[in-house]
């Protein structure tokens, strides 16, 4: 064992150095750790007001339960809103809805059928300005301003215009949202006029761990999915789309779609009702989840460096502490 009291007086200096380093470390880890464990408290405290903030518009949701996410990262600095027709909760984090929920019925379809589109994209003000998406994030960017709630679903003006708010806008690939997607809003319409009312919760998925961004970190999804039941027939089930030009669409069961997004779409439904997936699948061109992994997305317009720089801050330091060491144990 080296003798401490033989060392010259620089050396331990270098070693004391090197021992409060590690003590500061340990000391900045536990209290890291204390604030991730108050963050998640905090994430989880979001989680049950959020499920509460709907009380002004209950009748968009199945028996009135609102869909539960137990994705705590997604649902930081989220906020349940009430909309002329439809609800939303809206991410932050994301700053995208994370989905849009109606009860839609034959009378409302019918309604909105006559109303002429009126684009009228706008930015949602109950949201914090930093939290806010822009209009001008999806400028040049490749990009549709994809409805969750559907426009040509809106029975009033109102409902329209609540429509193009950018807390029911995601970024959506062209092709998906002018083709299949556009599809499956027409087929719903249909079942609801043909049945006489449904109930849908048209959502996103983020399936990788860093989501591609677009200016001002608005985030680009990788999936959309649209869950529909239908009350008059018991059926049920979840549309999934890749967000991307390759026209691929499944069809889920509820419960799967529980297991493959930690995601509760409709708690108020028995359980004989989302164990099937048994709503119409002509347009559908997968047949599996394992055949919807999305393409490769576009690279960030705007990425994010603050990773890297923390990763060249690690590296350094580590360099820095591999050659003190050296340099103390050649003193010795």
């Amino acid at each position: 064992m080296i003798n401490f009291l033989k060392i010259s007086n620089s050396s331990k200096n270098i070693v004391l150095f090197v021992l409060l380093s590690v003590i500061s470390g340990q000391s900045i880890a536990h209290h890291n750790s204390e604030h991730e464990a108050e963050e998640e408290t905090k994430n989880s405290r979001q989680s049950t007001i959020a499920n509460k903030g709907f009380a002004d518009c209950q009748d968009d949701f199945y028996q009135e339960n609102a869909p539960t996410y137990s994705d705590k990262n997604l649902l930081k600095n989220s906020y349940p809103l009430c909309f002329n027709g439809f609800a939303v909760m809206y991410s932050g984090k994301t700053k995208t809805p994370i989905w849009s929920a109606e009860h839609l019925s034959k009378s409302k379809i019918t309604r909105g059928s006559r109303l002429e589109r009126k684009n009228n994209f706008h930015e949602e003000m109950r949201i914090p300005d930093k939290y806010r998406a822009n209009v001008s994030d999806y400028s040049s960017s490749g990009y549709d301003r994809g409805h969750l709630a559907p426009n040509a679903n809106m029975a009033t003006k109102k409902e329209q215009y609540d429509s193009f708010s950018l807390a029911n806008i995601a970024p959506q690939s062209p092709y998906l949202n002018r083709g299949t997607w556009k599809k499956l809003e027409s087929s719903v319409r249909s079942l609801t006029k043909k049945h006489g009312e449904t109930y849908t919760v048209t959502g996103i998925l983020f399936k990788t761990k860093k989501p591609a961004t677009l200016p001002n970190n608005l985030a680009i999804p990788t999936h959309f999915f649209k869950a529909v039941y239908i009350p008059k027939t018991e059926q049920s089930g979840v549309y999934i789309a890749p967000n991307d030009e390759s026209g691929r669409l499944t069809l889920i069961s509820l419960d799967e779609f529980a297991t493959y997004s930690n995601m509760n779409i409709m708690p108020a439904l028995p359980k004989k009702v989302t164990k099937l997936e048994n709503l119409p699948t002509d347009w559908v061109r997968a047949q599996s989840l394992d055949d919807m992994e999305t393409m490769p997305q576009a690279s960030k317009k705007n990425e994010n460096s603050t990773d890297k720089a923390e990763d060249k801050n690690a590296n350094w330091l580590g360099k820095l502490l591999s050659a003190i060491f050296s340099w103390l144990l050649n003193k010795l």
